[in-house]
């Protein structure tokens, strides 16, 4: 088992295919139920990818069925969650495939199979986390795969082909290298390459492209045949974004109000996942169409605002004052008729997913209004943003829209948002601090900086907003104590203990910590207004009595005396 990182890489199947089954083969023989278990996991993956699901199917019901989880060793629950990640996706639950390859990942830590690792990151990267801008997923794909890449050469050029070091921690749908690296030849060539040797997934961008040519020329004669080779592709390697695209793309050109129809229920289905672990709004990334279709397709209007309306991008600011850009032009949110509309929209916008259910929104936000009359004065309000937000520009997608019970933001509005970048540069450092030290104390001074005391300062006495206040400022703090104990000399120490004082000026941690540091300098002035400041805080402003173990730290120091 293993070394098969260059016949993935190289689309070569087939042949990864022969030597996975040999060492089924072998493995059965000489009952290493362990490495038999790993390997039919990755033939599993295989057979998918190559549109063999029978075969799939097989595997899946031997491993489900013939075996109990529970008995499962580390490395095997790490190949086999990472066959199942797989084999949802083209079953087309996406929420199961998430939680798969999360697990699988988190085997893959606890063991040092990283050529296999790296397999299915990027299988998790290529055909999950980029196609429904799953933000977390990418971040973990880029961030591991940088600290194994230092094991091994060919990783560590799969890793500089999916990142562009200036937005490393940004994420970019679909970036061209990386699509060059899975079509496995260039664009010039793409229209032209249809080897029957390739795997199919390799010829269907193809086929997106040869039709968009087609129907660009107005070639009549072609363009049927074009369309029914790549639904007959599609039908064949099954893959849910690659059908609805298809079906939306052939039911526009043809005219066929039934394919029409399927791709909106499909498009349906994978942009409105509800109630994902770590798993942003599913959508559709304009990426994606731009990358399979030339843009002079306008003649149908299905999706039209996705694939000619001009791009409209909003930026968030809630740390300190809040402020809404409009591709880079401030909004004033002043003159809204509603108050309550503003206060929908920072709900929305400090939610881990862009989205909330109707009735939490109601309760948290309309808690001693009548269901009924609460309901319909939550459709006023977000009519009243989207008239706002959506600058009255025809074909424009609703900023905010209600659908299945749940409060949406569109998040291909949405370029940055400063809350959100914060919490994924923690949540991401959080999981690399012990694999990958470096990585990750990059990721947490990048947020560190990010943070500012006050959030939307101008709400007050809102219960959501103070208890989302509070998160915050313990994950800077969490962050802020990790680093100083990280860094060993006192100069980023002591930048680390500003930072701390900013965050809260009556953290006794970083009180201590301080004024030990200035003593140990012999700078006992700066301590002793330290000190004061401290004295003053907690007991004029709060009234409360200053901590003794305070008092006893600095006598035993001899600071200063009182």
């Amino acid at each position: 088992m293993g070394h098969n990182l260059h016949l993935y890489f190289n689309n070569d199947l087939e042949q990864l295919i022969k030597k996975i089954q040999s060492e089924v083969e072998y493995y059965g023989l000489v009952g290493n139920s362990t490495n038999l278990t790993c390997s039919l996991s990755e033939l599993g993956c295989c057979q998918l990818l190559l549109s063999n699901y029978h075969e799939a199917e097989v595997i899946m019901q031997f491993l489900c069925n013939e075996n109990n989880f529970d008995k499962f060793s580390k490395v095997e629950l790490a190949f086999v969650w990472r066959f199942l990640g797989l084999y949802s996706i083209f079953e087309g639950d996406i929420a199961k495939s998430i939680s798969y390859y999360k697990q699988s990942q988190q085997n893959f830590l606890k063991i040092e199979s990283f050529e296999a690792e790296a397999i299915m990151l990027i299988e998790a990267y290529r055909w999950l986390y980029l196609l429904c801008d799953h933000h977390e997923g990418i971040f973990y794909v880029r961030e591991r795969l940088k600290v194994i890449s230092k094991e091994n050469k060919e990783i560590r050029e799969i890793y500089y082909h999916i990142c562009d070091k200036s937005q490393l921690y940004k994420t970019t749908a679909l970036p061209g290298k990386f699509w060059k690296l899975i079509f496995n030849h260039t664009y010039k060539n793409m229209e032209n390459d249809f080897s029957t040797n390739k795997p199919i997934y390799l010829s269907i961008p193809n086929l997106f492209l040869q039709l968009s040519k087609l129907y660009n020329q107005n070639n009549k004669d072609l363009i049927n045949e074009a369309a029914f080779t790549l639904m007959a592709h599609i039908e064949q390697f099954k893959h849910p974004w690659y059908k609805a695209f298809a079906w939306m793309l052939i039911g526009s050109i043809l005219s066929k109000d039934d394919l029409l129809k399927e791709a909106k229920i499909l498009f349906q289905q994978l942009m409105l996942i509800e109630n994902v672990d770590l798993c942003d709004e599913i959508s559709v990334k304009n990426e994606l169409l731009t990358t399979f279709f030339l843009p002079t397709i306008t003649k149908q209007s299905f999706f039209e605002d996705q694939v000619n309306a001009k791009k409209i991008m909003y930026s968030f600011q809630l740390f300190n004052r809040f402020t809404v850009r409009h591709n880079g032009t401030e909004i004033s949110m002043k003159n809204l008729k509603r108050k309550k509309a503003e206060e929908i929209l920072i709900y929305l916008l400090i939610q881990p997913n862009l989205q909330v259910a109707k009735e939490v929104l109601l309760e948290e936000l309309f808690p001693e209004v009548e269901l009924k009359k609460a309901s319909n004065q939550l459709y006023v309000n977000i009519h009243e943003l989207n008239k706002k937000l959506n600058i009255q520009e025809k074909g424009t997608k609703s900023f905010i829209s209600i659908v299945s019970k749940r409060i949406i933001i569109d998040v291909n509005q949405i370029e940055e948002t400063d809350i959100q970048v914060y919490q994924k540069l923690f949540s991401v450092g959080s999981k690399l601090w012990m694999e990958d030290r470096e990585a990750a104390v990059e990721l947490y001074e990048k947020a560190i900086t990010l943070y500012k005391t006050e959030i939307v300062p101008h709400l007050l006495y809102f219960s959501w907003i103070d208890q989302f206040r509070e998160n915050l400022k313990t994950k800077q703090q969490l962050m802020l104590k990790k680093l100083f104990y990280h860094y060993q000399d006192d100069s980023n120490k002591e930048r680390i203990l500003v930072y701390c004082y900013d965050c809260d000026e009556t953290d006794e941690f970083m009180i201590k910590e301080y004024l030990l540091l200035l003593y140990r300098q012999q700078r006992f002035e700066e301590a002793k207004v330290i000190y004061q400041q401290y004295i003053k805080r907690v007991n004029e402003e709060f009234g409360i009595e200053f901590p003794t173990d305070v008092r006893l730290f600095i006598k035993q120091g001899g600071v200063f005396s009182e």
